[in-house]
């Protein structure tokens, strides 16, 4: 396993443990994304454009999903990375919700990375929703 994909791993694994613990949307974002975020998802009207900027749908999200939700990140090879400073994964992603009503989710996720001050963060999210 790379060592960058080790570093990514980490990074996903921690976001995870967050929201298990019960972090908030803004607490989880900070784990995960870049503030320059781009984010395009399957069925969504427009792209967002900042972390600010999709900060209420990723409230709606963990909304919906209860307190506590159990996230599993598992990375899809290959990681494609250049100069150590930036890289692409696809990411399975399977949510089991914590609500009484809540539904397991799954997505295929392609994040590009960005290595920053603060460790590793996604700077584009493109998801699609389903099993894969």
């Amino acid at each position: 396993m790379s060592d960058i994909k080790t570093e990514l791993g980490l990074v996903l694994r921690q976001a995870a443990e967050a929201l298990r613990a019960g972090a908030s949307a803004s607490e989880f974002s900070r784990l995960l994304y870049a503030s320059d975020l781009l984010v395009v998802g399957e069925g969504w009207p427009r792209a967002i454009r900042g972390v600010e900027a999709f900060l209420p749908d990723l409230e709606v999200l963990l909304r919906d999903w209860g307190p506590k939700p159990e996230l599993t990140f598992a990375i899809v090879d290959p990681v494609i990375e250049a100069g150590g400073e930036v890289a692409t994964t696809c990411v399975d992603v399977r949510v089991a919700a914590k609500k009484p009503d809540g539904a397991a989710e799954s997505y295929r996720v392609m994040y590009a990375w960005r290595r920053t001050a603060a460790g590793w963060r996604v700077a584009a999210e493109m998801y699609t929703v389903g099993s894969y």
